[in-house]
């Protein structure tokens, strides 16, 4: 944490060991090294504001490598210069395939979010034709490698007609920077369309809202990732115990619980759970088979077991086999016609004295999320991928000013999918505390309280505003506490508890 967001004046030979060495850790979350990574990239390289570099950029720097390949980078200087190495490789044709290789990693991470000018279309345009035209007569030469590595840097191989059937070729896959993007962009497309196929589910999906929100997922599944860190084995009871101490846990949140995860999305957040809980039996659903695709692919890769997975509506719920012990849907409730609605359903099938872990957006953080999509409404801009880049090229170069400003200061910015998901979905609710208050009241929840808060310090502030409350469960102070903030958490994760007297 505290590396990773360390910056130097210049080049730090040994605080870039200590990242690479952190980046061979299974315990390390890559994207909290990201920044301090990033920042000694630029230094190493020379990188100027506008991506120039001083230095060639070398694909042989181990820190390099461990970046372009576990990291989203979310550094704009570092994508300026990606940007310019991604376009000059392409356009000259370049036999420098170490660098397009790790271009190529990254840029299926970022979903081809950087931005491309029009020589580099056209080029793109004619090495699809060509590439396709090679395939159809079998012919996959050392040249052929090459153009397939640097047409990896724009679009998945899966996107080639006539490639699935070279999936398994030993002369590809001994190429070393074809190898990996064979397997990133082609062999995982394909199990997913197997999977796809075989996913159960509980529900049809037919409520208009949920039919648009399934629709932008099947299009960009939320988030793409390629690693998790490993999770300590820690039973949900002694977990909320330590993170709550006023908190008296149900003997029955041990290890074995019965959990059930709404809005399973990619698959991340229950690879999370899985791993913290290899005992627990575990229910996680979506609506989208292109994340659930994704989500059954990553689980099978990280040998989780305990998960079984379903396609269905959240409305629908109900039809699932409960109780559960413990309920999460942390960032899908809000994206509902109705949340409470949904809410309500899962709640139903919690059983006396579970617990729910809800994941919901904050009014009053989101203004510069507000501030965009009001002039992406305004100026009519689509969510087009292309739209997207364009919308990105946008801000960087004619930065908005006040809270909009500080968007591309988000991580979010930085792939396809999480900037359609921020600032071009097609539905989404805010909350205040004071709606969580009435809401979890109506449904007879109790608050357990906020997670994080006190790591990032806000319950210290808390305390100072108002000391009486203990144990700091009194949403309504919240609700005051929220209001004297400058700058309000974005969204709210946290935990509550079904009573029935």
């Amino acid at each position: 944490g505290i590396l990773g967001r360390a910056t130097t004046a210049q080049y730090d030979l040994e605080i870039a060991g200590m990242l690479v060495k952190l980046y061979d850790s299974r315990f390390v979350d890559y994207g909290t090294l990201a920044p301090a990574a990033a920042d000694q990239l630029v230094h190493l390289f020379g990188i100027s504001s506008d991506g120039s570099a001083s230095k060639q950029i070398d694909a042989s720097n181990e820190l390099l490598k461990c970046y372009l390949t576990k990291s989203v980078n979310t550094n704009p200087t570092l994508e300026f210069a990606f940007t310019l190495a991604r376009r000059d490789l392409v356009l000259s044709k370049s036999e420098n395939l170490s660098l397009a290789g790790l271009m190529g990693v990254q840029c299926f991470i970022n979903e081809y979010v950087f931005s491309q000018q029009d020589d580099e279309n056209k080029q793109v345009k004619n090495l699809k034709t060509d590439l396709e035209n090679r395939l159809s007569e079998n012919d996959i030469s050392a040249a052929f490698q090459r153009d397939l590595v640097l047409f990896a840097m724009y679009a998945p191989l899966s996107d080639l007609q006539g490639m699935p059937k070279f999936s398994d070729d030993k002369d590809l896959l001994s190429c070393p920077e074809l190898a990996p993007l064979m397997e990133l962009t082609l062999t995982n497309f394909i199990k997913e369309q197997t999977i796809r196929n075989e996913i159960k589910s509980f529900s049809t999906i037919e409520d208009d809202t949920s039919v648009k929100v399934r629709g932008q997922y099947e299009v960009n599944p939320f988030p793409r990732w390629v690693y998790t860190s490993a999770q300590a084995d820690v039973p949900p009871g002694i977990m909320l115990n330590r993170r709550f101490p006023h908190f008296s846990p149900p003997p029955f949140l041990t290890g074995n619980a019965r959990i059930l995860i709404a809005g399973a999305g990619t698959g991340q957040h229950v690879a999370h759970v899985a791993l913290r809980n290899p005992q627990a039996r575990i229910l996680a659903f979506d609506l989208s088979k292109s994340s659930l695709a994704y989500a059954i692919r990553m689980s099978q890769k990280l040998e989780i077991s305990n998960v079984e997975f379903y396609h269905g509506d959240i409305l629908e719920a109900g039809l699932l086999d409960g109780p559960f012990d413990i309920v999460e849907s942390v960032g899908v409730l809000h994206h509902m016609k109705d949340p409470i609605k949904g809410w309500r359903a899962l709640t139903g099938l919690l059983r006396k004295d579970g617990v729910f872990r809800c994941g919901l957006y904050s009014e009053r953080g989101r203004q510069g999320v507000f501030a965009a999509r009001d002039t992406i409404q305004r100026e009519g801009i689509g969510d087009r991928a292309e739209d997207i880049a364009a919308f990105r090229q946008q801000i960087f170069f004619d930065p908005p000013e006040g809270d909009f400003a500080r968007i591309k200061e988000r991580a979010d910015f930085y792939t396809t999918s999480n900037v359609r998901d921020l600032l071009f979905h097609v539905h989404e609710d805010n909350y205040t505390p004071k709606r969580i208050h009435d809401e979890i009241k109506e449904l007879g929840l109790t608050f357990i309280g906020f997670e994080e808060y006190e790591e990032l310090g806000i319950n210290n502030d808390y305390r100072t505003m108002f000391p009486e409350d203990t144990s700091m469960i009194n949403l309504l102070n919240w609700e005051e506490f929220e209001k004297s903030q400058k700058e309000p958490m974005e969204g709210y994760v946290f935990w509550c508890q079904k009573r029935v007297d």
